[in-house]
């Protein structure tokens, strides 16, 4: 079995098939860089000719802006060219936020989108969502520690010895 990233043959009609995507961003200052933010990005896929679909392109333009590190609205444009895209054109806005605890997250949004299949009508798309978070922080650096019961607990084999002596047999390796 062929991987599809192998190189074909020059001239044997067969070709590599690659997504590519650029984005260009701006927030107002580094410490905010996930929660107030605007992007613009650009897409473009080969055509993939052995099943049909021809090369598509477009753009993408997103914005959220965050209040008090609790409450994020956002926003997101869409345009492609059709082709092998699923949406020509589509729109989508919500708001995530956060109840409280820093990790725990409630979110909403609804997207609209021009479908690029013949006869569809536009998709409309609500969507909720609720993310509990079950593991503690470990300070301000952001990263998590295990919880006490999660941890693995290493004993040492029975008729090892006192606990000096384990330590001398595994340092002597």
């Amino acid at each position: 079995m062929k991987s599809r990233w192998q190189s074909k043959p020059p001239n044997s009609g067969a070709h590599s098939e690659f997504y590519k995507y650029a984005e260009i961003g701006w927030t107002p200052e580094k410490s905010k860089r996930f929660l107030t933010n605007v992007h613009l990005g650009m897409f473009h896929t080969d055509a993939r000719q052995q099943v049909g679909v021809p090369e598509t392109y477009g753009a993408t333009l997103s914005a959220n802006h965050t209040f008090d590190n609790q409450l994020m609205i956002f926003g997101r444009l869409g345009w492609s060219n059709g082709g092998g895209a699923l949406a020509r054109r589509a729109v989508n806005a919500g708001l995530m936020w956060r109840p409280g605890t820093y990790d725990d997250l409630l979110g909403i949004a609804a997207t609209v989108a021009d479908l690029t299949t013949p006869g569809l009508p536009n998709q409309t798309t609500l969507e909720a969502f609720y993310r509990l978070d079950l593991a503690r922080q470990s300070g301000a650096d952001g990263r998590r520690a295990i919880p006490e019961k999660s941890r693995i607990k290493l004993e040492r084999p029975a008729g090892l010895g006192t606990e000096t002596e384990g330590q001398s047999l595994m340092n002597a390796g």
